[in-house]
Formats: C-alpha cells, sequence, structure tokens
C-alpha cells in the first residue's frame, strides 16, 4: 500500500457502465507509489469484474515499470475469468505501447466508446 503522506501522482477512480467496469487512471504510472496504488485497485477489482476497461486518456506519464504493470495486469486477468482492454491512451502513451510491442498482447482502442462496443462484440 502506499506510504502515508506521500502524495500519489496518480488518481484512480471507477464507474460502472452496464456490466463494464472503468477505471480512469489520471497522472503517473511509475515505479513506486503510483505503480502500487494501480496494482492494489485492479487487485481488489479482478474478482468481482468479467469486463474492466482501463481508460488512460489522464496518463501523462508512464515508465518500464508502469508498463510491466499493464502487462502482469493482463495475466492476473486471464487468471481469474476477466477481459481487460486499455482505452484512449495519450500519443506518447500509445508510441510505448508501440515501441516495447505490449501493443500485441494488450488489446488497446482509440477511444473508451470503442473499448465498451468491443465487450458487446461490434469492434474487433
Amino acid at each position: 500500500m502506499a506510504e502515508r503522506g506521500a502524495e500519489l501522482k496518480l488518481h484512480l477512480h471507477t464507474r460502472a457502465v452496464d456490466d463494464v467496469t472503468i477505471l480512469y487512471c489520471h497522472g503517473w504510472i511509475t515505479c513506486g507509489n503510483e505503480v502500487a496504488a494501480l496494482s492494489e485497485r485492479i487487485e481488489r477489482l479482478l474478482p468481482h469484474k468479467q469486463h474492466l476497461v482501463i481508460e488512460l486518456s489522464g496518463v501523462e506519464k508512464i515508465d518500464s515499470t508502469g508498463l510491466g504493470e499493464l502487462a502482469m495486469v493482463m495475466m492476473w486477468a486471464r487468471a481469474c475469468g476477466c477481459s481487460i482492454k486499455l482505452a484512449n491512451a495519450r500519443h506518447k502513451v500509445q508510441d510505448l505501447l508501440e515501441l516495447t510491442n505490449l501493443s500485441s498482447v494488450l488489446e488497446i482502442h482509440p477511444s473508451l466508446d470503442h473499448a465498451l462496443l468491443g465487450f458487446q462484440g461490434h469492434v474487433a
């Protein structure tokens, strides 16, 4: 868990749309308390959700630890029977996902609407 008194550079909140939970991420997904906070939130969500969208439009910065955490989350999700999609990544985050080849293992959508439709089978 994040240290008390340490100000997180990542803010998370969730919202449900039908049977899909959306996890909005704002700030940094970087080594330290931010990645720990993301891990803890997703760890709490996965056993109870079948569909999760991680909405990335508010992510300003991501490092190798954050990228690795996204890959780990995908493995956790599969083990829990949950389907995860990433949505709306800023250009520099999208570039890092492609550069590291994570775009080949993570399902990434250009918008939240596309990700939600993807759960309904309307968008590949």
